[in-house]
């Protein structure tokens, strides 16, 4: 079995800390934890991309929502009331083909993600 394990940054106006964290999801096929990391990778790009404070950014919440209405880690839930909902959900791809939903605890205002590791029992693959 295999499974991400996250390190990253978190904390408050008053201090910050390392975090290392599972992602709480377990693949039997190496093949679809890659996937789950790159769909991560792919997630905090343009989470980033939106929530930059660099007034460089060079496209819109519109553009960047037409992009990531294309990848398959996009919950499309009719229930967002703002298109820049998609941030607080990603879904990855199970063993048995099912999607499963997870709320990115790695990202947010004091939150910055630093590694992933695929891990499986008691070895790890870094990237």
């Amino acid at each position: 079995m295999y499974t991400l394990e996250l390190t990253y940054e978190t904390g408050s106006s008053f201090g910050r800390n390392t975090e290392v964290n599972s992602l709480g999801h377990c693949w039997e096929r190496l093949d679809l934890a890659k996937k789950a990391m790159k769909s991560i990778i792919e997630h905090k790009k343009l989470y980033e991309e939106l929530d930059s404070y660099s007034f460089c950014t060079k496209r819109t919440a519109d553009e960047v929502f037409d992009e990531v209405k294309t990848k398959d880690w996009f919950v499309n839930a009719t229930e967002y009331k703002h298109k820049r909902d998609w941030k607080y959900i990603i879904a990855f791809e199970m063993d048995d083909g099912a999607w499963r939903n997870c709320s990115p605890f790695w990202l947010g205002y004091f939150e910055t993600l630093h590694k992933i590791n695929i891990v499986m029992e008691g070895m790890s693959h870094e990237f």
